[in-house]
């Protein structure tokens, strides 16, 4: 479903605080993977509108290329607005908790 998230992995034994010590230690923080992810769904996107154009413009006679960019750039931005979903989701259960 997520193929894009490369990433991503369970929290290591220190929790949340371990963040920072896996940043240090070479790994990506969650806002660079997340930027990361969206640059690829921009560029799916971007290579879907080209393919249309050179189909439009005469370019290219092969319409199933065309469409499975087009469906890739499609599910690749479903599956980015699924976890903006789930992040906006998580967001609002932190704001309820009382503290």
């Amino acid at each position: 479903m997520a193929q894009g998230l490369h990433g991503v992995g369970p929290l290591g034994p220190g929790g949340l605080g371990s963040s920072s010590s896996a940043k240090s230690s070479g790994g990506a923080g969650f806002k660079d993977i997340l930027a990361k992810e969206i640059g690829q769904v921009n560029q799916a996107q971007l290579d879907a509108e080209k393919a249309i154009n050179d189909l439009a413009a005469g370019k290219t006679r092969n319409v199933t290329e065309v469409m499975a960019a087009v469906e890739k750039a499609d599910l690749a931005f479903r599956n980015l607005m699924a976890v903006r979903n789930k992040i906006v989701d998580a967001y609002k259960e932190i704001q309820q908790l009382r503290i």
